[in-house]
């Protein structure tokens, strides 16, 4: 089945749930990405969320040095995984099935808000 992304064409059908995982830069450092490859990265991507928190919109009660653990030691986090659900039953079902095959450090909810954008906690 080949990947299915915005520009491929879902079918009639859309899957029920989604599952994506991302390397984040601190990832690539762990994984051995060659250290002359590093620097080619966007400044966004290497400098990370927390190093860019007020622009993202994380300060006050959502800066960096509230957020639960493991999201407060960032050099921790090397891949995220995203769980997109219709309904709670299928996004459970599937975090449990996510958490039992990787070892899961922390997990944040997450809702669709207006404009397309996903909070957080």
């Amino acid at each position: 089945m080949p990947a299915l992304t915005r520009g491929h064409h879902w079918g009639a059908v859309r899957p029920d749930t989604c599952f994506n995982i991302g390397v984040i830069y601190e990832g690539l450092r762990a994984l051995g990405l060659a250290a002359r490859h590093l620097p080619s990265f966007a400044k966004e991507f290497r400098l990370g969320m927390s190093a860019r928190a007020v622009k993202l919109g994380d300060f006050g009660s959502s800066a960096p040095d509230h957020w639960p653990a493991p999201f407060d030691a960032p050099a921790r986090v090397h891949l995220v995984a995203s769980l997109y659900a219709g309904d709670a039953a299928d996004l459970d079902r599937v975090q449990g099935e996510v958490a039992q095959a990787f070892g899961i450090l922390g997990v944040r909810d997450g809702a669709a808000i207006a404009g397309g954008k996903v909070f957080c906690g």
